[in-house]
């Protein structure tokens, strides 16, 4: 439907990890998908359980980055995260703790869906800036 290419883990960790890979805006559109097919089934659960409707408008993404790349995404004294945060207004937290065996750490993105679009789209155009240099070791869920 984007265009981009999607990859899902197998089922043998307790995550899936979904890689996403193509243009800029194929990306964009593809998380955009996830984050309102997120919001339909917050929607559909609200409706079962008869929950507030405040929380139904809030999605939320775990991202893994190579950590090198980390750092164009905080910027010097934090300046860039700052500025993703205030205009996309979203919610973006960085580890400080490498994943498990890997050289890649968690981005956590929240909010509403058109805001979590938004920072998703910034931290796509950070990343092409600041091409990877040497080895990346991707981190791999523990089988359960």
């Amino acid at each position: 439907k984007t265009g981009a290419r999607i990859n899902i883990s197998d089922a043998t960790s307790p995550e899936r990890l979904v890689s996403v890979t193509g243009s800029l805006g194929q990306i964009v559109a593809t998380f955009k998908l996830v984050c309102c097919r997120f919001e339909e089934d917050l929607q559909q659960l609200n409706a079962v359980l008869g929950g507030s409707e405040i929380s139904r408008h809030q999605v939320g993404l775990r991202l893994i980055l190579p950590a090198i790349q980390c750092g164009s995404i905080i910027g010097r004294n934090g300046t860039k995260i700052k500025e993703i945060r205030e205009v996309s207004g979203a919610s973006v937290q960085i580890s400080g703790d490498l994943l498990p065996n890997s050289t890649e750490r968690l981005v956590t993105v929240s909010g509403g869906v058109e805001n979590v679009i938004s920072a998703v789209k910034t931290l796509c155009e950070v990343v092409l800036e600041c091409p990877i240099k040497g080895p990346v070791s991707q981190y791999k869920p523990r089988p359960t």
